[in-house]
């Protein structure tokens, strides 16, 4: 290696050597400085954390306090507060400030904010849109606030998981202010402040869209008001806009405005001292136009004013939904910062096929609440209305507490103009109608409500609620009277020819589709309807009441009480299902009292004639069961009445009738069919008195006292009343004690036979004094008996009598009112009873002819029965049984 060679490898080490040492010193001294740097700001964080916490109180006012902070120096120096709690309830997580590299202790410049999470009660801090811009102002002239500013979420604590600002960014380049970030339902938020000098005031380009519309606020502002300014906005969607502007608006009008609706709204801002005037207000959509002015006062005294004409409104167009209220969950107005007065007017208004003329609304807002003066409009059928009233908030929803007043010429027009048609009539029906009327999102109620309909007053309270989507009503309804054939409330008149319908022409294969009604009725329902004085083509009654409910093609008669004075008083429930395979209908009676006419040959084939043209079993399902305490038809009382009827396809099934009738009581069961006409019954009676039914029956049998009791099988079947009495069929067994029989003394002719002395009586006298005057009395009669085809025959008769006994028979026809009876009376004279093997004395009853004067004879079996009872007389029968 020459030397030349080596001296330049010495040199180029040299200096490589010169180099490292510089850089090396460089690093020492820059890692000593770091140290020394950061081990300053470690001995002073506390310093520099309360310098911070100074400049927010003296500049924004506002106390703050940190729980724990540190500070990090590389790769830049940052302070980081992982808790920050203010004295107006805001709560800041994990905030994390860069100090710039000339920052010291004492005077921090900071170059950025990042704020985690950031956690306000909007209404605590009374944060609202017009406090907006002083905020802004506040904190754009503000040195402690960086350049750039970004906050992840802002947090509504008085709302469970409610982010109500995300990914806010807030930057600041001379003297310009930019701040964006987003809202709910992806709604974007920009700000554009510039500051001029020369006159000290700002000007604000605030922006707000989302995918539905686009919002343009520019203003002038000073630090104390509002200069001028003017807004512009389109709407694709005016019901989606109002949704995701306002949770109110959407409880208010969510599923209500067209989807279609699109909306343009612009206006212009003048400050005159007292009022920020927002004049020349435009709303302009396919059915609403309106113009306006909004004056907002610029102290807490006087109250803001809006003015707006409606000149467009068309509701059916506008509606695009079946449901107004009662779709969402609930919210309240922001009454504690109202202070507003309204005023609308419209000329006219396109309301659902009728129109509301001169609509006035005068309202205001006190902070506590807010007042409906006077809200009126002309019906242009016929009719106006007036409502007043208060709107107020309590913990979960606002109400509406008022009055509204309705009249109407003739509401059948305005029915019609509603294509209700079925619900109208011909009649001229004036209505006035007055309530206490209130209100929610969720619920609506008339509570004191008087309609007085044609001069037909009804009262009474109703309460609709929306719970889980369903609709709820609940209701009391008072009739001062309702003569159902000339009510003018042709609803009222529908839904009982509807419920009367239900028992007609049931074998109309249509039927069922009767029904539907009550599979569709869309809301549940409770009401309880008092009518004092009803009358109808089919009743009359002093006093109905029941308490009915439905619910998914259900509907329930909970109590129902019937009265008409001494006539009918009785009570019970029902019930009626739509939903099953077949129609069921079942109805009860729990306790009562009716008074019937006697049905006359002509009201009883009206029935059978109606059962055979529209009852059909077969069509529904019936079931039914009663008690009756007093049930009188005619003459005819019984008391204690029992029903237990239940259908089974064609037939219905009488699993009881019973009742007490003439002091016996009777017990039944069987089955019935209504068409054609057919009655099977099995029955008893016990303890029945004899005078009594004879008495009912006038006499028509020459019986009196005893009692009887009876059971055997009744069928019969027919087209008509005379049918079935035709084929009247009944057989059966009788027991009958202490019975008397009038018109025949029996006992009196043997006791005059077997007393007579020297032969000197006279036998057919004697008879004929015996079969047309005094009385029998039986101990007891017994036999069986068969009525078939209007002829009642009876056989084998054992007849016991205090002297005697006897056998009989008989048959009697109804149809000629004819009667055949032979009875052979057996018994043993006195003179003989102790005589062994001593033959009685038979006697022969014939009673024969029409039944109410039938020819009767009395006479001896046998001749020779009569000449031993001659030589009874003389002793001599005696002497000779004896001798034998």
């Amino acid at each position: 290696m020459t030397k030349e060679r080596i001296l330049n490898l010495y040199t180029e080490l040299e200096i490589n050597n010169k180099a490292r040492l510089v850089i090396i010193s460089v690093l020492l001294t820059l890692s000593m400085s770091l140290i020394y740097y950061g081990f300053a700001y470690s001995l002073n964080s506390y310093n520099l954390t309360t310098k911070l916490i100074n400049k927010v109180r003296n500049d924004l006012g506002i106390e703050v306090s940190v729980e724990d902070s540190d500070i990090t120096i590389f790769p830049t120096v940052s302070l980081h507060l992982k808790r920050v709690s203010t004295n107006n309830g805001i709560f800041i997580d994990n905030v994390l400030i860069k100090l710039g590299i000339f920052s010291t202790t004492e005077n921090p410049k900071i170059s950025s904010v990042n704020v985690g999470n950031m956690y306000i009660n909007p209404k605590k801090l009374g944060i609202d849109d017009l406090s907006y811009h002083a905020t802004l102002i506040k904190l754009s002239e503000t040195n402690i606030l960086a350049n750039s500013v970004h906050i992840d979420k802002i947090w509504d604590t008085a709302v469970l998981n409610r982010i109500i600002v995300d990914n806010l960014e807030f930057g600041r380049s001379g003297n310009d202010t930019n701040v964006k970030f987003d809202l709910l339902n992806g709604i974007k938020y920009t700000n554009n402040l510039s500051y001029n000098s020369g006159d000290k005031t700002y000007m604000s380009k605030v922006d707000i869209s989302n995918s539905n519309f686009y919002f343009t606020l520019t203003d002038k502002f000073n630090e104390k008001e509002i200069v001028d300014g003017d807004f512009t906005a389109k709407i694709n969607n005016l019901s989606k806009a109002a949704s995701d502007i306002s949770p109110y608006l959407d409880l208010i009008i969510n599923n209500s405005i067209a989807s279609d609706e699109e909306a343009e709204i612009s206006g212009k801002i003048v400050n005159d001292n007292k009022y920020l005037r927002i004049q020349q207000i435009k709303l302009v959509s396919p059915n609403i136009e309106a113009e306006g002015t909004y004056w907002v006062s610029s102290n807490n005294l006087d109250s803001d004013i809006l003015d707006i004409t409606l000149s467009k409104l068309n509701i059916p167009n506008l509606i695009g939904g079946d449901q107004i209220i009662g779709t969402a969950t609930g919210s309240v107005f922001r009454l504690d910062r109202t202070n507003l007065r309204m005023l609308v007017t419209a000329p006219e208004i396109d309301a659902v096929k009728d129109k509301i003329q001169n609509f006035k609304l005068d309202c205001y807002g006190d902070g506590k609440s807010f007042k409906i003066l006077s809200c009126s409009g002309d019906i242009s059928s016929g009719g106006n209305f007036v409502l007043t009233g208060d709107i107020t908030n309590n913990q979960y929803r606002p109400k509406f507490d008022g009055y509204i007043t309705l009249t109407h010429k003739d509401i059948n027009v305005w029915l019609k103009n509603q294509d209700l048609t079925l619900l109208t009539n011909n009649n001229i029906a004036p209505l006035y109608f007055i309530s206490k009327i209130g209100l929610t999102p969720l619920d609506y109620e008339l509570q004191d409500f008087r309609l007085i309909l044609s001069g037909q007053t009804i009262t009474g309270d109703i309460d609709v609620k929306f719970i889980g989507g369903i609709k709820q009503l609940i209701g009391s309804i008072q009739f001062e009277s309702l003569d159902i054939d000339k009510t003018n409330i042709e609803f009222i008149k529908s839904s009982y020819n509807f419920l009367k319908s239900l028992g007609m022409e049931m074998f109309d294969e249509t039927y069922a589709t009767k029904y539907n009604i009550l599979r569709s009725i869309p809301l549940k329902t409770t009401i309880d309807i008092n009518i004092d004085d009803f009358k109808s083509s089919d009743f009359q009654l002093d006093r109905l009441s029941t308490l009915i409910s439905y619910d998914s093609g259900l509907l329930k008669i909970h109590n129902y009480i019937l009265s008409n004075g001494n006539k009918v008083n009785i009570g019970g429930y029902g019930e009626i299902l739509a939903t099953d395979i077949k129609p069921q209908i079942k109805f009860y009676v729990t306790d009562g009292a009716i008074v019937l006419d006697k049905f006359s040959d002509a009201e009883i084939n009206s029935f059978i004639k109606y059962s055979k043209n529209n009852i059909d079993i077969a069509s529904i399902g019936f079931a039914s069961t009663g008690y009756l305490r007093n049930l009188t038809i005619g003459d005819t009382e019984l008391l204690d009445t029992y029903w237990d009827v239940l259908s089974d396809n064609v037939i219905l099934n009488v699993n009881k009738i019973d009742f007490k009738i003439f002091d016996g009581q009777v017990h039944s069961s069987g089955n019935i069919i209504f068409s054609p006409m057919k009655i099977n019954l099995a029955y008893g009676v016990d303890g029945l008195s004899i005078e009594k039914s004879m008495t009912y029956l006038n006499y028509m049998f020459p019986f009196t006292a005893g009692n009887i009791s009876i059971n055997g099988q009744f069928s019969t079947t027919g087209t008509d009343f005379t049918d079935l009495l035709y084929n009247l069929y009944l057989d059966g067994n009788f027991l009958a004690k202490s019975t008397e029989v009038l018109n025949i003394d029996i006992d009196g002719a043997i006791t005059k036979l077997t007393s007579a002395n020297n032969g000197t009586i006279q036998l057919t006298p004697l008879f004929q004094e015996c079969v047309s005057t005094g009385s029998t009395i039986f101990s007891e009669a017994k036999g069986a008996y068969v009525l078939d085809s209007g002829v009642l025959t009876a056989k084998n008769i054992a007849l016991t009598g205090a002297k005697f006994n006897a056998a009989s028979g008989f048959a009697m026809n109804f149809y000629d009112s004819t009667m055949d009876l032979n009875t052979i009376i057996s018994f043993v004279p006195v003179s003989i009873r102790n005589v062994i093997n001593a033959s009685p004395i038979k006697l022969k009853l014939f009673v024969k002819g029409n039944i109410n004067s039938p020819d009767k004879l009395l006479q001896f079996l046998d001749i020779n029965d009569m000449y031993r009872m001659q030589r009874m007389m003389y002793g001599s029968e005696a002497n000779v049984r004896r001798s034998r």
